[in-house]
């Protein structure tokens, strides 16, 4: 027995890197394929404007909308978030009792960790009364957006 015998034969160490990109390749694409869904929540928290300071148009906002609040978290290196807040301004200007905030988590590592925020953008899409109805994690597509406005009227909001 050499002093090398321990060392794998080249075509095992071959098999074991092509298994590991394999299996890196599977892991990617799940994330790809859930990335941009909404999820819904049960019993979803309350969240209060005025406790995490929520601005819009650097002004204090501490009312939720009428219907819906879609309360986005983004980061200045984050290159999805102002396509994703222009996508959810558009809808909110065509939906009446809908409120858009975006927040900039990037000097607010308090709120990423109150809400668990791993990724930007991530969406919290908030009923009349505050409560987390669903999280969207990743850009959404306009479909998903729609989806969840038409869940939460149809179930009224509540």
């Amino acid at each position: 027995m050499t002093a090398y015998s321990w060392i794998m034969p080249l075509d095992q160490r071959f098999l074991a890197l092509a298994g590991l990109v394999l299996l890196a390749s599977l892991f990617g694409l799940l994330i790809i394929s859930m990335s941009g869904k909404a999820r819904r929540i049960k019993n979803g928290e309350q969240v209060d404007l005025s406790e995490i300071r929520a601005t819009k148009n650097g002004k204090p906002v501490t009312k939720l909308g009428k219907d819906i609040t879609l309360l986005q978290f983004s980061s200045d290196f984050c290159s999805s978030c102002k396509q994703t807040s222009n996508l959810l301004e558009s809808v909110e200007k065509s939906r009446e009792g809908l409120l858009h905030i975006d927040l900039d988590i990037s000097n607010r590592l308090d709120l990423a960790k109150t809400f668990s925020i791993l990724q930007t953008p991530t969406i919290l899409v908030l009923n009349s009364r505050g409560v987390v109805i669903s999280r969207i994690v990743g850009a959404p597509k306009l479909s998903t957006i729609e989806t969840e406005i038409e869940r939460l009227v149809k179930n009224g909001s509540k």
